[in-house]
């Protein structure tokens, strides 16, 4: 009876330093497996790269640096071996932990043992101290053995496959790049208010808010609503490619402008919208720069002050880049007008909210 209590106490005690020991797994893996930020983020497809910033890092843990892309098939890889890389270094700091708390508990339980003073029943409790910690780290040693053995994928990690990408330079509209290189930069949202007439006329055959129509006129010539007949082109709403009549101002085109905006979200405009997110959509893809770009929200609130404006457009017909970009040539070997600068103008939303007063 006694022998059959003790086999009882015994594995009572191993399933208990068995549950310790996924315990202390769970806690290392949650703790322990960082947020990362790629070490070079501005790196162009086709260059090395290099591995992340751990925000918590392992002792003892190199990752694999200075990773070179691999052709397969007439396309670019990158085999990145990290996640392999920080299992392993887990595991191995993992098993050290689980030694030390192993020797803390035998510790304990020898102590428990020495100081029974002839009780069996803490004589008892010191074996059961010693037994489940030798058991424990029995177990975290041969996990790896036992892993492998059920399944050797388990153990064996293959690097990550990952194709590249092609590097290209966002293609800015032409308007975009000549307003922000040349006179009457900040724009004048008076202006805006004296063609107000225009933009309501407009906005009344599409249905769409006069303001919209405004904003938009803002951005491409800054309310122009007769531009020079010079580069760019477009008219005073900026069709690029010059739709039919489009570019002929200045009420036709803004009226085309209108039924532009209001096709872009399916005509759920109304001269009375009051969904901001449905109008900064529908501002973002007129030009093609998405809602959350320089086009749209420059200056709207204090994290979208000074946006950058940084790409490539067409070269014009002329031959020459606009003064304040530089000519360059693409891997491909076309040439383009490259552009860095700050955007000095207000976006279409700033513009917009502050016509309409309906962003509050």
């Amino acid at each position: 009876m006694a022998r059959q209590i003790k086999n009882y106490m015994i594995k009572k005690n191993f399933h208990l330093y068995l549950k310790i020991n996924l315990i202390l797994i769970c806690f290392l893996v949650i703790c322990f497996f960082p947020l990362a930020t790629f070490a070079d983020d501005s790196a162009h497809a086709d260059q090395p790269i290099n591995p992340p910033h751990l925000e918590i890092d392992i002792p003892n843990l190199h990752l694999t640096d200075n990773i070179a892309p691999i052709t397969e098939a007439g396309k670019n890889y990158y085999f990145i071996p990290w996640i392999a890389e920080y299992m392993k270094g887990a595991y191995r700091f993992g098993v050290g932990a689980a030694a030390i708390l192993a020797i803390m508990m035998i510790m304990i339980g020898g102590v428990i043992w020495m100081t029974a003073g002839g009780s069996q029943e803490k004589v008892e409790s010191g074996k059961k101290y010693i037994i489940g910690a030798i058991a424990g780290l029995i177990l975290a040693l041969s996990s790896y053995t036992i892993l492998r053995i059920v399944n050797p994928a388990l153990v064996f990690l293959n690097p990550l496959k990952v194709p590249t990408v092609k590097w290209e330079d966002l293609p800015i509209p032409k308007s975009q790049v000549y307003m922000a290189v040349g006179q009457g930069q900040a724009g004048n949202i008076d202006t805006c208010k004296g063609n107000a007439d225009i933009y309501k006329q407009a906005a009344t055959a599409a249905n769409v808010p006069w303001e919209m129509v405004a904003a938009i006129n803002f951005r491409e010539n800054n309310c122009n609503l007769n531009p020079p007949a010079n580069e760019p082109s477009g008219g005073p709403f900026q069709f690029d490619p010059p739709k039919a009549g489009c570019d002929k101002p200045p009420l036709e085109a803004a009226i085309c402008a209108a039924k532009f905006l209001q096709g872009k979200v399916g005509n759920k405009l109304t001269q009375n919208i009051t969904d901001l997110n449905l109008v900064k959509t529908a501002l973002g893809r007129y030009n093609g720069s998405g809602a959350d770009g320089f086009y749209v929200m420059n200056n709207f609130d204090a994290a979208h002050q000074n946006m950058k404006i940084k790409g490539t457009m067409t070269v014009p017909p002329s031959g020459n880049c606009p003064n304040g970009t530089t000519k360059v040539t693409t891997k491909e070997g076309r040439e383009k007008c490259y552009i860095e600068t700050t955007d000095k103008r207000s976006g279409a939303l700033t513009i917009y909210c502050q016509l309409s007063g309906r962003c509050q």
